[in-house]
This record gives structure tokens, sequence and C-alpha cells, in this order.
């Protein structure tokens, strides 16, 4: 019987230690699901600013041009498909993957895919594609930018080599209800909303150093900008799941807690009763 207490005594030890551990992943899931969202909302005024300027270029450009440069059938499509590179997540890489092989499946072209994540590959290969390269998933805000760097470069030379090549990214966001769900973006060729944006002013803005400079640098500060949200929204839509996850676990704890508590307490008054019974009977058989 003392084994046994003991044996649950451990175990009720290991499974609070358990549930300590899971808190401190819960508060830390939460501070990064809010430095995410804060990351993603401090750059709207930025990317307005690349917006007209782009805007601008592009007003300069469709001067000299009839038509609006849009899809070529059958082009080259260079595609970014985020995930995780850590557990714990539930469906986060399966939904994000499933996603992205429809969309692209579904599509005529030559294709290149980049992933964030190593868990997402595996998936992805299932459904024939090549990677090209993996990065690792960035796992705080303040690695966001060295990854979109990184392939901002493998992007810029893709267009280089495919001039009229469609770009896109798939990521996962968190949706109103709080869940996160799987969203497409295109990158390239630019959305057709900048080539008849309004500008603020009549005159319109002036051009310092030319066409081609500033439509080659608002063009890479627009990519970086589309990257870094698709990254932090990714990212915080990660933290959700893990959230979620670490929820369910907390409740588990708690009900194996009660459990194995329920389960000493009978135990230790087993054992007590059995003390008694012992001394009342050695106490009988004295009087006897």
């Amino acid at each position: 019987m003392t084994d046994s207490l003991d044996n649950l005594r451990h175990r009720i030890a290991g499974v609070r230690e358990l549930g300590s551990v899971v808190r401190n992943m819960k508060a830390i899931a939460a501070s990064g699901i809010r430095q995410s969202e804060m990351a993603v909302e401090a750059l709207w005024d930025y990317q307005h600013a690349v917006n007209l300027g782009l805007a601008a270029c592009l007003a300069r450009v469709k001067s000299s041009r009839t038509r609006f440069p849009g899809i070529r059938p059958g082009a080259a499509i260079g595609s970014v498909v985020m995930g995780s590179d850590l557990g714990l997540v539930g469906r986060f890489n399966d939904g994000i993957a499933t996603f992205a092989a429809g969309k692209l499946l579904a599509l005529r072209g030559t294709k290149t895919t980049w992933i964030c994540g190593e868990n997402v590959r595996p998936l992805l290969e299932e459904s024939g594609f090549m990677i090209s390269n993996c990065s690792p998933m960035p796992g705080s805000v303040k690695a966001i930018t060295a990854t979109v760097a990184g392939l901002l470069l493998q992007m810029e030379e893709f267009l280089d080599a495919h001039p009229f090549a469609r770009v896109l990214v798939f990521y996962n966001r968190i949706h109103s209800t709080g869940l996160p769900v799987p969203v497409c973006r295109q990158l390239m060729p630019l959305p057709q909303k900048l080539w008849h944006m309004d500008q603020p002013s009549a005159p319109g803005p002036e051009l310092v150093d030319g066409l081609d400079v500033n439509l080659g640098a608002l063009v890479r500060e627009y990519l970086f900008v589309a990257m870094y949200r698709a990254c932090a929204a990714s990212l915080a839509a990660e933290h959700v799941c893990r959230l979620a996850a670490m929820q369910r676990a907390e409740k588990k704890i708690r009900e194996m807690t009660g459990e194995l508590t329920a389960s000493y307490n009978r135990l230790r008054q087993g054992s007590i009763d059995e003390e008694l019974f012992d001394v009342i009977a050695g106490t009988q058989a004295a009087r006897k």
C-alpha cells in the first residue's frame, strides 16, 4: 500500500510540474500573438506610403502603355508557403499545405516553391512539389526581417530569370472567429488597384531620381512589406494554434490531477482504516 501511495504521490507531482510548463507556454503563445499583431498594425502607414509612391510611378508607366500588364497564361509561377518548425499546432501545417497544393495544381506553368517551416515540406512533397529552398520560420517578431530578406533575394533572382512570372504567398492568418484560416496573396504582377490608385494632390508627386530607380526601389519595398505582414500573420496564427493546444492540455491536466488525487485519497483513507481496524482488533483481543 505504501508503494502505491508513493507512486501516486510522484505522479501527482509530475502532472503538476507539467501543468506549470503548460501555463508558461500559454503565456508565451499569448504574448507572441499580441507582438505579431502589433507588428502587422505598425506597417499600415508605411505600406500606404509605399503604395502611394508605387501608384505615382505606375501612373507614369501607364501613360506610355495602352493596357494593364496582367497575368500571362502559362507564365512561370513562384510561390512561398509558410508553415511552422515547431509542433503542438494541430492541423496548422496540413491546412496550409492542402490549400496551397490545391491552388497551385490548378495553375498552368512551371512552378518554383519556397517554404518557411520544415514541417510543411513533407506535406507538399507528397503532393508532387519540388521544394527549391526551405527557410526556418522565425520564432519571434525580431527574426522576421532576416527571414524575409533571405526570401526576397531568392525571389529577385527568380524574377530576373522570369520577368513575367506570377508570385504568390500562402500563409495562415487569424480569422474574425479567432481561428486560423489559409489565404493566398498575389505579389507579382502588381495588383491592378495600384495602377488606378488616386493621388492625394492634383499635380502629383515628383520623381527625384527617375522612373526606373524609383520604381525598382518601391517594388522591393512593396514586396518586403507584403512578405513581412504575411510572415507576422502566419506567426500569430501559429501561436493561436499552440495556445489552443495548451488550453486542451491544461484541461486534461486538471482532469488527471483530480483523478490521481481522488485515487490517492482513497488509498490513503483505506490504509488509515486498516490501521484503525488493527488497533481496535488488538484492543478487543487484549481485553479478552
